[in-house]
């Protein structure tokens, strides 16, 4: 199993959107999975599940509908995002597998910074002493996996507080540094690459900028 891994550092949410439609529309057999890492530009995202009205700006910060599990959450330079382009059916990789991957590298990032997270039941994502501090939606199309995680680096959670984070009022966010202060982008970056390898074999690293 071959994966590229590429790194578009700070992105329109709108154009790696886009992109991540076409590579999972376009793909055949012989197509290369991808993992994309990046930060966003503020934006809002709301996942199928959400019920609240919609309103095209929240505060100023555009929103926008998005065809992944979950519901409304924000994302912001500072929090880094890792979106797997992955065929689960080609690999014959269960889902719930998968998801198993995803979150040992998460917790391992976390616990090399010495910071302890833990998973909650009904509500998808890690926790530090009940505050959220990762998320992670995903939609499977064609047996095809898209979206993925973010994990709360250096950032402001401000923007947070406008919206009831993942459907659930008054949840608390959090980011690394607030228990780690020597934590960076690509400190953070540089660990989940090495997770990365560890849970998947033959990783073809490829870096990019746009």
């Amino acid at each position: 199993m071959s994966i590229i891994i590429r790194d578009f550092g700070l992105s329109d949410w709108n154009s790696i959107n886009f992109s991540m439609q076409y590579f999972t529309m376009f793909r055949h057999s012989k197509t290369i999975d991808e993992i994309w890492i990046l930060e966003h530009y503020p934006v809002f995202t709301r996942g199928f599940l959400e019920k609240s009205k919609f309103v095209p700006y929240i505060q100023k910060i555009p929103v926008f509908l998005v065809n992944r599990g979950g519901k409304m959450t924000y994302h912001g330079p500072g929090q880094l995002i890792i979106y797997f382009l992955i065929d689960l059916k080609k690999n014959k990789i269960l889902l719930s597998y998968f998801i198993q991957k995803m979150l040992f590298i998460m917790k391992k990032t976390l616990r090399y910074f010495s910071i302890l997270a833990f998973e909650k039941k009904k509500f998808p994502g890690l926790y530090v002493q009940n505050k959220k501090i990762c998320s992670f939606g995903l939609r499977i199309t064609r047996g095809c996996v898209m979206h993925g995680f973010s994990i709360n680096v250096k950032m402001d959670l401000f923007p947070f507080t406008f919206i009831n984070v993942c459907g659930k009022k008054n949840l608390e966010m959090v980011d690394m540094y607030f228990y780690n202060k020597n934590v960076t982008i690509n400190s953070v970056k540089k660990e989940i690459l090495k997770n990365i390898v560890k849970s998947f074999s033959n990783v073809d690293l490829l870096t990019l900028s746009i």
